[in-house]
């Protein structure tokens, strides 16, 4: 079986440009290459209209998979294709402020009677901005975002399908986390997308319910920054977040005018700390463990280091 599938908001920085994204899947603008995947069946570009067509051949990057050894069925051929390119564009904001997605996966099984068919997947991330802006990228930066950050998620990036309850007690905090930096990244709203950056900040660091907004900023100042100005701009900016995000569950008007900014910091932030997540052994160990007296010996430490 061959998959298909167009990225949107992103583009290679050069023409003819491929990367591996694992053994079966190349990520490529290199015309040949898709033509040549297209050409693998007659019928394909009357089955998929001329829109969509032109599209995969319009020099964006475009996901090719060859699944010809495999033993599963079409529809989860179709769904393990988009859970991939999702996890994916997670991969890609953790390292760049991006909006990376897609609508339509096309799966092709060739033999004696061909079958080709579609799926569709509504994710409508927007940058932090809440505006759709085209990221442009290298294959050597690429590259290292799919050894660094790809590689190493695992089955709580399949939240994005939809497939996985994230909210239940036995889910994980970076499950937990994830689920809510994707909302935020969903949704064109400043005011959404920074309560929903906070809640995925609660999931990583939260212990108790007790002086929340405090326990936040003062774990993700201690975190990722180490001079004490530092450490007290980004408490300040969390604490100022935070205040956004409990008017916005509960239900008050907002006054501040600088959100545009406010969001771009908290995206910042998030980023960071995901990566430092993924980066961290023992941290990430802690969190799988959701041992709450060892978190916050964790961060007492880190206090008075």
């Amino acid at each position: 079986m061959i998959s298909i599938v167009s990225l949107h908001n992103i583009q290679f920085s050069a023409n003819n440009v491929t990367v591996k994204l694992d053994d079966r899947t190349l990520l490529t603008n290199d015309f040949s290459k898709i033509q040549k995947a297209l050409n693998l069946y007659d019928e394909i570009k009357n089955f998929i209209g001329k829109l969509e067509y032109d599209e995969l051949l319009s020099g964006s990057i475009v996901a090719i998979r060859n699944d010809k050894d495999t033993e599963h069925d079409i529809e989860t051929c179709l769904r393990k294709m988009l859970f991939d390119i999702q996890t994916l564009s997670n991969a890609i904001w953790f390292k760049y402020d991006s909006c990376v997605d897609t609508e339509v996966c096309f799966i092709f099984e060739l033999g004696a009677k061909a079958k080709i068919a579609n799926t569709m997947i509504k994710s409508g991330f927007y940058s932090s901005t809440g505006l759709k802006e085209i990221l442009h990228i290298g294959y050597s930066d690429l590259s290292e975002i799919i050894e660094n950050y790809y590689n190493k998620l695992n089955s709580a990036t399949e939240l994005v399908l939809g497939t996985t309850i994230v909210l239940n007690k036995d889910s994980e905090r970076i499950t937990r986390c994830l689920y809510h930096f994707s909302r935020a990244r969903s949704s064109n709203v400043q005011e959404l997308k920074i309560a929903e950056y906070c809640s995925g900040l609660e999931s990583i660091f939260a212990t108790s319910t007790s002086e929340l907004a405090h326990i936040l900023s003062e774990r993700i100042a201690i975190l990722l920054e180490g001079s004490l100005e530092k450490r007290m701009k980004i408490y300040n900016l969390i604490k100022k977040n935070y205040n956004i995000r409990s008017k916005v569950v509960h239900g008050a008007s907002i006054k501040e005018k600088d959100m545009i900014d406010l969001s771009t910091k908290i995206d910042n932030i998030s980023r960071k700390v995901i990566c430092y997540v993924l980066e961290n052994e023992e941290f990430q160990n802690l969190l799988e463990e959701n041992n709450s007296e060892k978190i916050n010996y964790y961060f007492l430490k880190k206090l008075f280091e």
